[in-house]
């Protein structure tokens, strides 16, 4: 796997590629706006939008 960066809004990521799929830490992201991770993570897997047919 490979670890690349992106930025967005002034945040910068780490992604991993593998093949032809790519791989964004949804911990990563939360970490960036609140301590509380779980929680973040929680409310976006409720959304109606969070998974890709």
């Amino acid at each position: 796997m490979k670890k690349q960066k992106i930025v967005v809004n002034d945040i910068e990521l780490k992604y991993y590629e593998k093949e032809d799929i790519t791989f964004i830490s949804l911990t990563e992201i939360a970490k960036k706006f609140n301590t509380n991770t779980d929680v973040v993570i929680q409310n976006w897997m409720r959304t109606g939008n969070t998974l890709i047919p």
